[in-house]
């Protein structure tokens, strides 16, 4: 009973702090702030690219707080997972030697985690189609 309540401790705790950092990153990028559009810039990225990414990254912290849409849930994480391995390939792509990717590398080992905590009360579908998390009825 201890290690359920421990790994649903942590379960919790690894899906409030991704859409939490999310929703600041998101607010950031819609804010035009200053270090958001120098790093874009720098990267070769438009200005527009920020109100893209700040509105998802918003909308995906959003879907992973509301209870329920399993399938809403799945596609945020992924957006979360390609948002994050984006971040971590960008700069290297354009200076190699230049830049340490371990802020967005630990955000994407933060969504393998929620993944790695799932209560095991909720089941794996696979009616003929990519797994879905659904909650027993």
């Amino acid at each position: 009973m201890k290690e359920k309540r421990i790994k649903g401790v942590a379960y919790w705790l690894t899906t409030v702090l991704g859409p939490v950092s999310f929703v600041i990153a998101g607010f950031l990028h819609l804010s035009h702030s200053t270090q958001v559009l120098a790093t874009l810039s720098h990267l070769g990225y438009p200005v527009y690219f920020a109100n893209i990414l700040g509105f998802w990254k918003l909308a995906g912290a959003i879907a992973i707080a509301i209870p329920r849409f399993p399938r809403l849930k799945e596609w945020a994480y992924a957006g979360f997972f390609f948002d994050l391995t984006g971040a971590s390939a960008s700069p290297d792509c354009w200076e190699p030697s230049d830049y340490s990717p371990s802020a967005p590398s630990i955000g994407t080992g933060t969504d393998f985690r929620t993944l790695s905590f799932l209560p095991k009360e909720w089941t794996w579908s696979s009616a003929g189609h990519w797994p879905v998390l659904s909650l027993p009825s």
